[in-house]
């Protein structure tokens, strides 16, 4: 009964598919004639180009751009609709037909690259990288179109294919649906899986990715069985199995299927929970990644439909000189050689698609004709081995077909070529720093915050150390820095050094410090609400705006966003602005270019760069960078001991030129995301370095600053010495799970231990300036609790999540608790400021209480509550 079942199944929905190819993808009959009397394009010659046309003004979405979208795919399509069905109607070369749309999208190019401007803008088109990737496309095929009937001549000349086609019986008999047995039902149910990989997980990992966050697993778990399903049939009908094949075959051609790798590479992201996919995927920035995405496969498809559409018009003429541009032509089979019940009168043989033909016989009782579809190399194939067996076919099939690949070939050379030159022009033109500086002297002295003689009372001076970790570290560094103020403290926080998330935070606590230190409760709220905007979001929608893919950087759109979003005041948006606080950001250095005076002087470096980019070297590479509003000692900068390094590490750079924007982006130039940044420095001689984020080097940022407290110190007298707690907030990523790496985690993480052993080295140094038995120096590190920092748990990308899954893990069970990104924040608050607990959920208020049995952060901050005579934050609520 089941056998009988699946035999019935499998061969209805071969019927299935086999009508609906035949509606769908016809030319003469088909929808584009009776809807618009075109009779020698399928429906997609329309579409396409309508919707790339659309997805040029659309680029990164805005509700204007959306409905300027829609609104240019309408007339396109109108447009298109007018100018293909004059040219059917006067029989002309179907190469019109493309120079129609080539020239529609070159000149849509031409008007976006003409109005819009460089920079991205939610209220009208601008510039962006798929534009002249578009019209270089729309070039390349009408130059590939243009030497066709060349390619084409001497096998049209030579033809006699049009007498193979009277000979040749195209229909075929259709057996009846293959017998299901017991073997073939095994055998298609174990090879369903590897049958067609690609046709199995492409359209399910695109059902992965549109999915909303809670129909992730539920959508991609249905779409895996209903293709594992399509596929098992397919093994018990080799019939359907072609049919199915071709319907998914547009994914898989040409660049389309480079786009399907991705699709698929970022659905299996998502799946296992990569929290900087799902984070980016969950928000409306998938939107833009969606929709660039789409653009490809659309070009893809495009270039596929006119490449192969281009071809069938030629084949077409081999078999019928007369053919005039139309898609059909007579198929008057001779007496006798029919094979079939197929009647000999009234056949044609038409281009179906765009890559493939058909032959079709109307029937007048039935309104399904009879036909059958063959793929170019089928049709040629056959005409060949029927007409003229034993290999004499003139021309052969293997010239025809190597006439078409050269057509291919070639169209892909140019488009390939304009790319490649272009690319390897933009490569070698100018580059845009992220900051230019005309001046390296920092504005107020260490020494300055330091001397004790300058003090009224004997409480300590704060140095914090701020660790790497995107938002996830900018948002534990608030809330550490709120703790303090909420003891009173702040105003004693006198040297703040950090990297990359922490970097960031604490540069923004120095713009806004005078609100902050007076514990304005709207300041602090607006603190947290800045530190958790998407500035990853900002950076994704701005991506492919045409400035940052030629002169331009990424760093350059996350220093923009920070412009945006965090509203400095103008009094306090320098470096050099802030004069009651020292402040340290650290990058790292890549490499370096000293231009020549006699060639750079009085010129903007990055144009006069290129020409030197040979000159550039890499010797600095590890080193460190800083951005400082301080004149740090100078034996901060010592000289290597290894020959061949010129210049005195670390590299000190300050001055008035330099917004805190523009260093905290600098600072967390998070590679490999972000390339590594350009920043010119014009102060007597001309120098560009290039940095990436601090984190690269050490990701906690304490080193320089405790080398410059230990310089500072030691100038100064024993009666000046002040009392000083160091606080280190630490939210770097947690993963300590032992895989066999091959030495990848020993070479990631020797940086980090080498860097630990200099900085208790610094420290004991830095005790031993002090009298014997003098306690004023302190140091506590308080690290984030791992349960927070687990690798999959509180992301680094600088964007906060919407959900964050705490897993706690003991010896017999572990449980998992997940909680919003805002409740996040309210734990992270509540860890170290007492008067949160009302605000906490009951999900939120377990995590708080797992975070405070951390150990290694419970003792770390409590040693900074009892010194300051704070209060413990420990939690009062209960959890269910």
């Amino acid at each position: 009964m089941i056998f009988r079942f699946l035999r019935c199944l499998t061969g209805k929905l071969d019927d299935g598919l086999r009508i609906a190819d035949l509606r769908m993808q016809r030319t003469v009959g088909g929808p584009l004639d009776k809807i618009c009397k075109i009779r020698r394009h399928a429906f997609g010659a329309v579409a396409l180009p309508s919707l790339l046309c659309a997805l040029l003004v659309l680029a990164s979405p805005s509700i204007l751009r959306a409905i300027l979208a829609a609104t240019t795919a309408v007339v396109v399509c109108g447009l298109l609709i007018v100018l293909m069905r004059i040219s059917d109607a006067r029989g002309s070369s179907v190469r019109v037909d493309l120079a129609f749309q080539a020239v529609v999208v070159i000149l849509l190019s031409a008007l976006i690259w003409w109005f819009g401007p460089d920079q991205y803008s939610s209220r009208g088109l601008y510039r962006h990288v798929l534009v002249p990737i578009a019209a270089a496309l729309s070039f390349s095929l009408l130059c590939a179109a243009g030497l066709l009937e060349r390619i084409f001549r001497r096998v049209r000349a030579e033809t006699k294919y049009d007498v193979y086609l009277k000979e040749t019986e195209l229909f075929a008999s259709r057996d009846p649906a293959p017998e299901v047995t017991f073997g073939t039902l095994v055998t298609a149910l174990l090879t369903a899986p590897i049958r067609a990989p690609f046709a199995l997980l492409t359209p399910t990992a695109i059902a992965t990715l549109v999915a909303s966050p809670v129909w992730v697993w539920p959508a991609t778990l249905t779409t895996l069985l209903i293709f594992l399903f399509a596929l098992f049939v397919a093994g018990l009908n080799e019939r359907f199995a072609i049919m199915w094949a071709l319907i998914q075959g547009v994914f898989f051609k040409a660049g389309s299927l480079f786009v399907s790798l991705i699709v698929i590479a970022l659905a299996a992201a998502r799946l296992f929970g990569i929290s900087y996919v799902t984070t980016v995927l969950d928000t409306a920035a998938w939107w833009t990644i969606g929709l660039i995405l789409a653009f490809f496969y659309i070009l893809s498809w495009w270039y596929d439909y006119w490449s192969n559409r281009l071809v069938t018009d030629e084949i077409l003429a081999m078999l019928c000189p007369t053919v005039k541009g139309k898609a059909q032509i007579p198929y008057p089979i001779n007496a006798g050689q029919s094979r079939t019940t197929v009647p000999e009168d009234g056949r044609v043989l038409q281009i179906h698609g765009a890559s493939r033909f058909i032959v079709i016989r109307e029937r007048e009782d039935k309104p399904l004709p009879y036909f059958q579809s063959l793929s170019i190399d089928g049709l040629i194939t056959t005409l060949a081995l029927s007409g003229a067996p034993g290999g004499k076919a003139v021309p052969t099939p293997v010239q025809v077909g190597s006439r078409a690949y050269n057509f291919h070939a070639i169209a892909a050379l140019i488009f390939g070529g304009i790319i490649a030159v272009s690319a390897w022009m933009i490569h070698d033109g100018a580059q845009l720093p992220e900051a230019t500086l005309h001046s390296s002297i920092g504005r107020v002295a260490l020494s300055q915050f330091l001397r004790q003689d300058q003090r009224n009372n004997q409480r300590p001076l704060i140095v914090v150390a701020a660790s790497g970790g995107g938002t996830r570290a900018a948002l534990y560094t608030a809330a550490l820095l709120e703790g303090i103020a909420r003891m009173g403290r702040s105003s004693d926080i006198v040297l703040a050094s950090g990297v990359s998330g922490g970097g960031a935070s604490l540069a923004y606590f120095a713009a806004n410090r005078p609100a902050l230190i007076t514990n304005d409760n709207h300041a602090w709220d607006l603190y947290f609400d800045t530190m958790r905007q998407p500035f990853i979001q900002d950076v994704l929608n701005r991506s492919s705006e045409w400035r940052i893919a030629t002169k331009g950087r990424l760093g350059l759109l996350l220093r923009e966003s920070f412009d945006r979003r965090w509203s400095l005041s103008p009094s306090r948006t320098r470096l050099e602005d802030i004069a009651d606080m020292g402040l340290i950001l650290n990058t790292t250095l890549a490499g370096r270019l000293d231009c020549p005076n006699s060639e750079c002087a009085g010129k903007l470096l990055e144009d006069v760069e290129p020409r030197f980019r040979s000159s550039t070297k890499s010797t600095l590479a590890g080193g460190r960078l800083l951005l400082t509003n301080l004149q740090l000692p100078r034996d901060l900068s010592g000289k290597a001991l290894e020959p061949g390094v010129e210049e005195s590490l670390p590299v000190i750079l300050s001055g008035p030129d330099i917004t805190l924007q523009q260093a905290a982006a600098l600072n967390a130039n998070f590679p490999p995301v972000f390339p590594n940044a350009a920043i010119d420095v014009n102060d007597g001689k001309t120098t560009r370095y290039w940095v990436t984020d601090g984190g690269a080097a050490d990701n906690r940022g304490m080193e320089m600053m405790l080398y410059a407290l230990r310089l500072t110190l030691k100038d100064l007298k024993a009666d000046q010495l002040p009392p000083i707690y160091v606080i280190v907030a630490d939210a770097s990523g947690l993963s300590d799970a032992y895989t066999q790496d091959r030495g990848i985690s020993s070479v990631a993480g020797a940086g980090s231990h080498f860097a630990s052993h200099l900085d208790s080295e610094l420290v004991s140094s830095i005790r031993q300036l002090y009298p014997k038995n003098d306690d004023r120096f302190h140091f506590s590190y308080v690290m984030m609790p791992n349960r927070l920092r687990e690798s999959g748990s509180f992301g680094t990308h600088w964007m906060l999540q919407r959900r964050i899954n705490i897993r706690e893990s003991r010896e017999k069970h572990s449980r998992e608790q997940t909680i919003t990104g805002d409740e996040m924040i309210t734990v992270l608050r509540a860890l170290h400021t007492p008067g949160f607990h009302a605000k906490l959920s009951p999900g939120a208020c377990k995590v708080l209480m797992w975070s405070q049995g951390d150990p290694e952060h419970s003792e770390g901050w409590l040693e900074v509550v009892s010194a300051f005579g704070g209060s413990d934050a420990s939690p009062t609520c209960e959890t269910p």
